[in-house]
């Protein structure tokens, strides 16, 4: 009977369903596994053991906790904290409680209340920028966790600047003063002036003051002038504008700094013409204040802080004044800088569900993407502003759509594939494909409920299905890596994940898991519990431990890593094994630390023969490679139509498959 030899040096494939099977008229079949559980497919296209997990605590004020939800809070490369959100209280809210992971453990740093019930708690969208935390809801003012000090966060409203947010000075005007040797009147007749003026306070123009007036006649000869005087101001005040209205608006008459020494709080308006392209702003302090009002999610976008999807505008977008996140004000003749409030022309899906801040603003509704971008220029203004559809897919409302280096990766809206959003070149647009289409089998009884992006070592993007299990997708486009792969913890099942972006380590993106315990151990919790990855213990071991409080009194509950894989039916890319009766006689392995690696094979219904472990076959001459090796087995199992390798191992070893080598006879042939 003749043998194969079917190489495949690449795992960039990952995970495919078992209905792709033969597909050999696709490249990415010679480098896919019907299953890769544990191991996580690296950016070069191997395959290497996770690293164990690590129990950090059990959160949650009570007892009998049943939900639990993480997200990041990232100050520096060397700060990450982790907010856990709990249903708590009766009726139940939302409760807050910031933990800080470190090296050395997962340290609670403060806790809050809110008014949040405990049922939206999954509906909650955030944003970050800074030391501020964005939250928004469509039944509730945005609010804003803050962190004032290493440690110290708060939670509160959001301070819009509006007419009321930082009160203006007390204006009076005195009687015109004439010099010596005045000039020639100006004929202006007898007329009503009025002024207003406002305050700079830490660099926000307050509200105007009340309106002062004098009646005429001004002959406003050369040299005469009306004083208009601040008589009250705040102290913090670096600046007073004074404007001036004679019937056709108000303008900028003038603007004195506060340190100019005496007279700096005075204007003495001489018939200044006022400058109606610097007029007052002015502010609607209806925007977010009320029911219906409230925007449903958040971003930033050229330094303005971005809000949409409020229940009244289910299609509207607010940007505040460029650098003055708070400010959602306009002036009365619109400047450059001034808010942005725009409506999206939606043909289907009216509703703006998730907006990203990346090349551009990009806007995901129900069934459709939307980029919002300057029509000229580089610049986004209320001039200039733009929105163009892109594709029709639509999205789905629970996940918030992940920025992954160049490109985006969402969820659509049946919540059944996962699709990269990118700019091609070729189209000038935003262009999308399906990146879970070989793997839908993994979201087939399932959705994602959760999900984060880690981008070092890896570049892995960490998803929580809703029955608990954890899958993952490697994802580095530009290596052509779409892999999925997926893990389980023993006794654990998963309900959130975050990823802060700190380096744990200098290297290692800073990841959290939260969940329950399913198992019954002397350790196991009631509570919901966070996980960290630990890379390995003092003895160079990969370990599952997610029982183990720091300094138990009870001996820890530690497990192995059980690695498994399992390989698609072996084909030649000329189709030689297509239908053929056959079976797998031999493997071969060249892996890092794979000494203890077993192998076997299953036949057309799942069944297994048995695993055999792999002995050396030729160890590397390199010194700088010691540990990688070629190892070998014969493997037990009768002919079928669609054999399968299979490869295992249960120790506490790391290891790292680099190929296989897969011998395979095929019956009734010369």
């Amino acid at each position: 009977m003749p043998k194969f030899e079917i190489h495949q040096n690449s795992f960039s494939g990952g995970q495919i369903n078992r209905n792709m099977m033969g597909r050999r008229d696709l490249n990415k079949y010679f480098h896919s596994a019907l299953m890769i559980e544990n191991l996580i497919v690296k950016r070069t296209g191997s395959m290497a053991r996770r690293s164990g997990v690590v129990y950090l605590g059990a959160v949650g004020s009570e007892e009998n906790v049943t939900d639990c939800r993480i997200i990041p809070f990232c100050f520096s490369r060397d700060a990450g904290y982790c907010i856990v959100l709990t249903p708590e209280g009766t009726p139940k809210t939302v409760m807050f409680n910031v933990y800080e992971g470190t090296k050395n453990g997962f340290n609670h740093v403060g806790s809050f209340t809110s008014t949040y019930p405990g049922a939206v708690m999954h509906d909650l969208r955030y944003m970050q920028s800074g030391d501020m935390l964005f939250i928004t809801h469509p039944s509730y003012a945005p609010r804003m966790i803050t962190r004032s000090a290493s440690g110290v966060f708060s939670l509160g409203a959001v301070p819009f600047v509006n007419s009321s947010s930082v009160a203006g000075p007390v204006i009076s005007t005195g009687t015109l003063v004439t010099l010596t040797g005045g000039g020639t009147a100006n004929n202006n007749p007898s007329r009503i002036i009025y002024y207003m003026a406002t305050q700079v306070v830490n660099g926000v123009e307050s509200a105007p003051s009340a309106v002062v007036s004098r009646t005429g006649p001004f002959p406003w000869l050369e040299g005469e002038y009306l004083p208009v005087n601040v008589t009250t101001f705040n102290p913090l005040a670096s600046a007073v504008r004074f404007y001036r209205n004679a019937g056709t608006g108000w303008g900028l008459i003038g603007e004195r700094q506060m340190n100019d020494g005496a007279g700096s709080n005075r204007m003495c308006d001489n018939n200044i013409r006022a400058d109606m392209s610097a007029t007052l702003m002015q502010f609607d302090a209806s925007l977010f204040a009320s029911a219906g009002n409230y925007p449903s999610v958040t971003s930033l976008y050229q330094q303005r802080l971005v809000f949409a999807s409020s229940r009244n505008g289910p299609a509207r977008i607010w940007m505040s004044v460029t650098g003055d996140l708070f400010n959602f004000g306009r002036h009365a003749i619109i400047q450059e800088d001034d808010s942005i409030n725009m409506s999206l022309p939606l043909t289907r899906g009216r509703k703006i569900l998730h907006v990203v801040q990346h090349r551009d603003l990009l806007v995901f509704c129900e069934n459709a993407e939307v980029v919002v971008k300057p029509a000229t220029g580089n610049a986004v203004t209320y001039r200039t502003v733009s929105a163009e559809n892109q594709s029709s897919t639509g999205v789905s409302e629970r996940n918030v759509p992940l920025v992954c280096g160049n490109a985006v990766l969402f969820v659509d809206a049946a919540g059944a594939s996962v699709r990269e959003f990118k700019y091609d070149y070729t189209l000038d647009a935003m262009a999308g494909r399906d990146v879970s289409v070989m793997n839908s089998e993994l979201f087939a009884n399932a959705f994602i409920a959760d999900w984060a992006y880690q981008m070092y070592p890896e570049s892995v993007v960490w998803c929580v299905l809703s029955d608990g299990r954890l899958a993952a997708l490697t994802y580095m486009p530009e290596q052509d890596v779409y892999a999925w792969h997926t893990h389980r913890v023993d006794g654990f099942r998963f309900t959130s994940v975050c990823c802060t972006d700190a380096l744990t380590d200098g290297r290692t993106s800073q990841m959290f898991f939260a969940g329950f315990h399913t198992k019954e151990t002397p350790l196991s919790s009631a509570s919901p519990v966070v996980l960290a990855f630990k890379n390995n213990d003092s003895a160079n071991r990969f370990l599952d431990d997610p029982y183990t409080p720091p300094n138990p009194v009870q001996d820890p509950v530690r497990t192995p890593i059980v690695c498994r894989f399992m390989g698609v039916v072996p084909e030649t890319e000329k189709g030689e094994l297509n239908t053929a009766v056959k079976r797998i006689v031999d493997v071969k392995v060249r892996a890092i630390h794979g000494e203890r690696l077993r192998a076997g094979s299953v036949n057309d219904v799942g069944d297994t023969a048995g695993l055999d472990a792999l002995a050396v076959e030729e160890a590397p001459k390199d010194a700088g490679h010691s540990n990688c090796s070629i190892l070998s087995a014969q493997v037990r199992g009768g002919h079928c139509r669609e054999p399968r390798v299979v490869l295992e191992d249960d120790t506490d070893a790391p290891l790292e498959i680099l190929s296989l080598t897969t011998g395979v006879e095929v019956k009734g042939r010369d």
